[in-house]
């Protein structure tokens, strides 16, 4: 059997090769990274329009990876603590942070999910947003 020789910059480029394959395979798998159209249709999937508030509440307290940020109008969730934030007692909202990611591994991007109610508790909205910290 005869013995391949690599030169360095054959090296070089197999192991960018290697890397790139990597960051591509994160950027694809990390639904986060996700458009938030196709996020926006991932919890839909979960809590369709109409769903009750008492629902939504049991899917968000079933993923132990979103922390809520806020409820308007509503008590009960087990994981209201100091997170509240400001918010209009006449609107019935809950609001969630699905998660962070980051750009070129230092620049956050916080990813949310805001449910909007009518005033029979049923489920009428899903907004995601992105928002992106600066220095």
């Amino acid at each position: 059997m005869k013995k391949v020789k690599m030169t360095f910059w054959t090296k070089v480029m197999i192991i960018l090769a290697i890397l790139l394959s990597m960051y591509i395979a994160v950027v694809l798998f990390n639904p986060l990274r996700w458009p938030t159209g196709l996020i926006q249709m991932r919890i839909l999937k979960l809590t369709p329009l109409g769903t009750s508030m008492n629902d939504v509440i049991k899917v968000i307290e079933n993923n132990n990876k979103w922390k809520l940020l806020h409820s308007g109008d509503f008590k009960s969730l087990s994981q209201i603590s100091d997170n509240l934030i400001e918010y209009s007692k006449d609107r019935k909202i809950i609001v969630v942070q699905l998660g962070t990611y980051h750009h070129a591994a230092i620049i956050p991007t916080h990813v949310s999910v805001t449910w909007r109610f009518d005033d029979d508790l049923r489920l009428i909205k899903v907004e995601v947003d992105k928002s992106t910290d600066v220095f």
